[in-house]
């Protein structure tokens, strides 16, 4: 959903659609010492040859010149993309780590208040260990690091667009009665970024399709200021290498973005549709 995910993945430093994505990837399976999961962690894509990108761009520009040079763009990197031209493993010059919570309006819900939103993780524990997820990744070596809120909202109903008006006035609304939870999520000196989303569902649809929303920046991301510290450069360095091994085991992409998960069923990462191998069929 690179729409939606520009507004997280931008200030993160990536662009939405030109990024590969890891989901529920093992910490250790980076960094031995590093015992958490690291919900998203992702990286940009880069062309092995940017000056045939380019040259493409043009190639395009002259065929189509009453297309918007957007599509000049997309054009070009499809046709690059399908000759296999995307640069595979990535070189992983800017890496980013998201910790995602998720709390949630139930649909038997009278009203729209603090106390109706359900597993708000708001206790002191909670908080604390939060932060604590947050730091973890901070001294992996990520070049930055973000909390991501989601309030998973109830569908509306309607006829039209009033549906649609329905279902942002339930994501608005269970944002605001979080408000008081979300503020005391990160310190303000933190350099991890916070961002809330809240989306807009309508009945009988998928969110992706009809729905509506994206990420709220609440916090600003920045650089990670450890870099610097000898230890964390030592992190940095053994999770580079042990990504780049589990990273070579995927096929060469031919379109973008690169979506992949952490199966712990074959202790591998594959992509979101690959079925995992049993360990019947591999004996």
């Amino acid at each position: 959903m690179p729409e939606i995910g520009e507004s997280l993945w931008a200030p993160l430093g990536l662009p939405a659609a030109f990024s590969w994505y890891i989901a529920r990837l093992d910490a250790q399976r980076l960094v031995r010492s590093c015992a958490t999961d690291i919900d998203l962690l992702a990286g940009t894509l880069e062309w092995r040859e940017p000056d045939r990108f380019w040259a493409y761009v043009s190639e395009e520009a002259a065929a189509k010149r009453d297309a918007h040079p957007s599509w000049h763009l997309l054009f070009a990197a499809w046709r690059l993309a399908g000759e296999g031209g995307i640069q595979w493993p990535p070189s992983l010059s800017h890496l980013v780590a998201v910790e995602a919570k998720c709390a949630y309006l139930p649909r038997n819900a009278a009203e729209i208040t603090a106390s109706a939103v359900r597993s708000k993780k708001q206790s002191r524990q909670k908080v604390a260990r939060l932060r604590g997820q947050i730091e973890r990744l901070l001294k992996m070596g990520f070049d930055r690091v973000a909390l991501l809120d989601i309030i998973a909202n109830p569908p509306a109903y309607g006829d039209g667009v009033s549906a649609w008006l329905a279902g942002s006035g339930i994501a608005l609304r269970s944002m605001d009665a979080m408000a008081h939870v979300l503020e005391r999520r990160l310190p303000p000196e933190s350099p991890a970024g916070h961002f809330v989303w809240s989306p807009a569902a309508v009945a009988d649809g998928d969110e992706r399709w009809q729905g509506g929303g994206a990420p709220f920046e609440r916090q600003r991301p920045n650089a990670n200021p450890y870099l610097s510290d000898e230890r964390v450069s030592t992190s940095r360095s053994q999770m580079v290498g042990n990504l780049l091994t589990l990273l070579r085991t995927i096929p060469q992409p031919y379109g973008f973005p690169v979506p992949l998960r952490w199966c712990e069923t074959c202790c591998a990462i594959h992509g979101l549709r690959t079925p995992h191998r049993s360990r019947s069929s591999e004996l």
